[in-house]
């Protein structure tokens, strides 16, 4: 009987622990869901960490779509569109323009167009803000930690 208990203590121990919040991407592939709330969702705080956006990009991002009212610059609803498609390809070359790799989000090819929408919206303004500002710091002589 000791050992059954034991047993269960271990399983409901496992079962409890955290794994790390995953959210759910199915609404993505739902052609019910307009594409502006698809992105509302995307840009909500979780959803952001979850694709690697740091606090001061996730207050960018939402504020950016506030404004534009959730609706995609760079995607529709399933593909990226030209425009996209070219800032990707230049992004992928950013050290050409003197911003570091290590400062664009990375963008993996297996993320929904829309995911990719909004990581490539925050990488182009992290490349016009290091193009205005530069991305080195002289006074830290390091890079800049904080940009958008």
């Amino acid at each position: 009987m000791k050992i059954i208990t034991l047993f269960f203590a271990i399983f409901l121990l496992f079962a409890c622990s955290d794994q790390g919040a995953t959210i759910e991407k199915n609404f993505l592939d739902d052609k019910t869901i307009s594409v502006s709330k698809k992105i509302k969702q995307i840009t909500e705080s979780d959803y952001l960490k979850q694709l690697g956006c740091s606090e001061l990009e996730i207050i960018w991002i939402q504020k950016y779509y506030q404004s534009r009212a959730f609706k995609p610059l760079f995607s529709n609803d399933s593909t990226m569109n030209e425009r996209g498609i070219k800032l990707f390809e230049q992004l992928e070359q950013s050290l050409y323009y003197g911003v570091p790799q290590k400062r664009i989000l990375k963008i993996k090819k297996e993320l929904h167009s829309l995911e990719k929408e909004v990581l490539l919206s925050a990488n182009f303004a992290v490349l016009l803000e290091d193009l205005n500002r530069g991305s080195f710091s002289f006074e830290l002589k390091n890079l800049r930690k904080e940009h958008l």
